[in-house]
C-alpha cells in the first residue's frame, strides 16, 4: 500500500502506510537530509524531490531550507506584511511561525497538553486527541486583506482565531484573551460586532449559526 505523508503544524511530518506510522524531524529551518516517500514536508508544504526545495504558495516562490531563506524576493517586501528583509523566512523565527504563502508569515498552532487536560477532566486518559476541536467555525479574510495590519494587530488576530478553532472558546472568550480588546456589538440584528486589535486597527465579524466570520480588519471604526 502506496504511503500517505501528513504534514504536521509542528514542524513535523508522519508518514501513515497501513498500520504504521513514521515520523521525521527537522531542523528548525527545515532541512533534512532523508529522502521522503510523500509529497509533504517540513510543516507540511509540499518539498520538490529532486532540489529539496520547498513551493510555498502553490509555487509562487520558492524557499530553499539549506540556505534558510527564499531564492527569490517577496513582493510584499519590505514596506509590507513580507517583511522588511525580502528574502527572509517567517522573520527569521521558524520555532514561532510557518508560511505556506511564501508571502507572510503565520502563527504555528499549539499542540495541547494531553496529560495536563487529563489532569483537570476534559479529556480521557486514553484519548489521542492533540487538540480540541471548537464548535464554531472561523471564516478568515484572505492574505491580501490583512498586509497592512501591524505586527501587533497580525498577532492579536491569531490569538482570536486559534482561541476559537483551536481551544474551543467562545469569541467573547477569545477577545478577552487579547488582552483589553474593547469588544463590542456594532448591529444587533445582523449580529455584527467589533474588537480592538491594536491601537486604532479594529476587526469587524458577524456571528451566524455556528460561525464567526471575519468582514474587515484595519484603521476603520
Amino acid at each position: 500500500m502506496a504511503k500517505v505523508t501528513c504534514g504536521m503544524p509542528d514542524g513535523t511530518v508522519k508518514e501513515r502506510a497501513e498500520r504504521s506510522c513514521e515520523k521525521f524531524s527537522y531542523a528548525p529551518y527545515g532541512f533534512n537530509v532523508a529522502p521522503l516517500a510523500g509529497v509533504l514536508g517540513f510543516d507540511g508544504q509540499p518539498r520538490d524531490g529532486v532540489t529539496g526545495c520547498y513551493l510555498l504558495g502553490a509555487g509562487y516562490r520558492v524557499y530553499n531550507p539549506a540556505l534558510m531563506r527564499f531564492n527569490s524576493a517577496d513582493s510584499w517586501s519590505p514596506f509590507g506584511k513580507g517583511g522588511w528583509h525580502t528574502y527572509a523566512y517567517v522573520s527569521c523565527d521558524p520555532v514561532n511561525f510557518f508560511d505556506p504563502t511564501g508571502h507572510m508569515r503565520r502563527v504555528k498552532p499549539l499542540k495541547l497538553d494531553v496529560k495536563r487536560a487529563n489532569r483537570q477532566g476534559q479529556l480521557n486518559a486514553s484519548s489521542s486527541i492533540t487538540s480540541p476541536v471548537s464548535s464554531l467555525k472561523v471564516k478568515r479574510l484572505r492574505d491580501r486583506d490583512m498586509k497592512d495590519l501591524s505586527p501587533a494587530a497580525e498577532h492579536n488576530y491569531n490569538i482570536f482565531v486559534d482561541a476559537i478553532e483551536k481551544e474551543g472558546l467562545s469569541f467573547t472568550e477569545a477577545a478577552k484573551k487579547m488582552g483589553d480588546p474593547n469588544l463590542k456589538i456594532t448591529n444587533k440584528k445582523l449580529g455584527i460586532w467589533q474588537v480592538r486589535l491594536d491601537g486604532g486597527q479594529r476587526m469587524t465579524f458577524r456571528v451566524g449559526e455556528g460561525e464567526v466570520e471575519i468582514s474587515q480588519v484595519g484603521g476603520h471604526t
